[in-house]
């Protein structure tokens, strides 16, 4: 499994300390998001942004998007990403 870093910024860049993140698979541009079996929605509180980001860890190889929702603001995709397979 591999790890991400995030911050989580509202619409004028300032930074959002409790969210919901989900990790979803990317199957491409205008394609419908995958389930990734195993991987629950991750509450994130302020604690986990101390050093001005959060680690998301756990995370299968393949192209991801974290799907992220934050009270008071509207449901957000992040642009997708890779992990690559462990060797």
């Amino acid at each position: 499994t591999s790890a991400v870093e995030l911050k989580v910024t509202d619409a004028e860049g300032k930074p959002v300390l409790a969210a919901r993140v989900t990790p979803v698979l990317f199957r491409g541009e205008g394609q419908s998001l995958g389930v990734l079996p195993g991987q629950a929605p991750r509450s994130l509180e302020a604690a986990d942004f101390e050093s001005g980001s959060a680690k998301l860890e756990g995370l299968p190889p393949g192209r991801l998007v974290l799907a992220v929702e934050a009270a008071g603001h509207a449901l957000t995709l992040s642009e997708s990403f890779t992990l690559p397979a462990p060797r």
